[in-house]
């Protein structure tokens, strides 16, 4: 087995143009197209899936593009948080429209209950317990783990001997930590914040294959290394890997 190639041809995770050198890549993402967590827009009663929540803001995910004009940049929109059953009011403001995805920042007169509630949804150790192994590519050397808010965790093992792993990348709370057993630089690690490409997704069935963009960090960011290690050490799905995940972080 080709393992190059068929990490190139899985739909999981595709290098999409820039060379791992650059300080930009574009990656192409399985996703699910439903959430658990979704809004409600208290004027229109239409409800969107969340495709990130942070401290400062979420990202909604549009259904019919045609919903984009209801997210003109500026607007001030009102309605209530879905987290799986418990639901908040949310008041926040339209920053970004891209492609199918609209991104929002939080009102400073936040409710206390909300903003509670939303902090202590995105811990780290709560992220990594809700992580669930989902179904990969036909490619055997891989594993896929799908959590809240948009969480992935993509696993790569050495083919032939799928005890070993060959790299990582965790995506969350906007921001990803990546880790290459046998990289070009000093450093195994890679740190940096990732953006919404403006490339409208493919949706098949109930999956949806989107571009992300990873725009990584000039040198490594210790509080993002110190949430993927909180996010993987909360995670009881990986059997015998969380061990080995844990242990590449002697080398940040």
């Amino acid at each position: 087995m080709n393992t190059q190639d068929d990490e190139k041809k899985s739909h999981d995770m595709e290098l999409i143009s820039e060379p791992k050198t650059s300080e930009m890549d574009r990656r192409r993402l399985m996703r699910f197209v439903l959430a658990k967590e979704q809004f409600r827009i208290k004027d229109t009663g239409k409800i969107f899936p969340i495709a990130d929540l942070s401290h400062e803001g979420l990202a909604l995910r549009l259904i019919d593009k045609e919903d984009g004009i209801l997210f003109t940049v500026g607007r001030h929109i009102e309605g209530t948080l879905n987290l799986e059953g418990a639901k908040f009011s949310i008041s926040a403001q339209v920053k970004n429209l891209r492609a199918d995805v609209v991104g929002c920042e939080f009102k400073k007169d936040l409710p206390q209950a909300s903003r509670a509630a939303i902090e202590d949804y995105i811990l780290p150790a709560h992220i990594g317990s809700d992580l669930k192994p989902s179904p990969t590519s036909p490619a055997a050397d891989m594993l896929w783990l799908h959590g809240r808010c948009g969480t992935e965790l993509l696993i790569w093992l050495e083919a032939g001997d799928l005890k070993n792993v060959r790299k990582w990348i965790l995506f969350v709370g906007g921001f990803f930590v990546e880790w290459i057993a046998e990289s070009a630089s000093e450093d195994r690690f890679t740190t940096g914040r990732t953006e919404h490409s403006s490339q409208t997704a493919e949706v098949r069935g109930v999956l949806r294959y989107e571009t992300t963009v990873l725009l990584r960090d000039s040198a490594l960011d210790a509080s993002r290394l110190g949430i993927a290690k909180q996010v993987i050490l909360g995670c009881n799905s990986l059997g015998e890997y969380k061990t080995k995940l844990i242990l590449c972080f002697g080398d940040a």
